[in-house]
């Protein structure tokens, strides 16, 4: 059995490539007595925007994770999640580009919109046993169907079993 460990990032800050705000940093700070550690970790898959790499900081920081992260090789990738950011609209969610470009609702294709995307596979073949991923709302909501059902600042244990998959909230 395959446990990879998942972080979404918390609140953040409106506009192009956001980081986190104040109250997201507080959110993510507290978040890091459960992510679980383990001497087999041995990759941080973090996605490539700023409020990715922000959350990743913060828990390098906590006093509870800086041995076990100690030697542990970070990765980026963009399907965890990228610079692109959302902002509520009248009709869903409006995009807001890396180049600051405004994407109105229904105009975004993002992991959620593309079921041809197998993320199960990418998880089962790409990412080994013990990573810690530094990702979003969307990326767990494409791995569980909706984002709806997915949430910020949280910790999430997902196993990969014979080709059965799960997702979990680590509370």
């Amino acid at each position: 059995m395959k446990k990879i460990y998942a972080v979404t990032h918390g609140r953040k800050l409106l506009g192009i490539n956001p980081r986190l705000d104040p109250a997201g940093e507080v959110e993510i700070a507290a978040l890091a007595s459960r992510v679980p550690t383990s001497e087999s970790m041995v990759d941080i898959v973090v996605g490539t925007g700023a409020r990715f790499v922000h959350t990743f900081d913060i828990l390098a920081r906590a006093k509870s994770l800086k041995i076990a992260l100690a030697g542990v090789q970070v990765k980026y990738s963009p399907i965890l999640g990228s610079a692109d950011s959302g902002k509520k609209a009248e009709t869903g969610w409006d995009v807001i580009l890396a180049d600051g470009t405004e994407v109105k609702a229904g105009g975004y294709l993002g992991l959620i919109d593309a079921p041809g995307i197998d993320l199960w596979k990418f998880l089962e073949e790409g990412i080994s046993d013990g990573t810690l991923l530094i990702t979003g709302r969307e990326f767990i909501g494409a791995l569980v169907g909706s984002a709806d059902n997915a949430k910020s600042a949280a910790v999430y244990e997902i196993t990969i079993n014979d080709k059965e998959f799960k997702v979990a909230e680590i509370k």
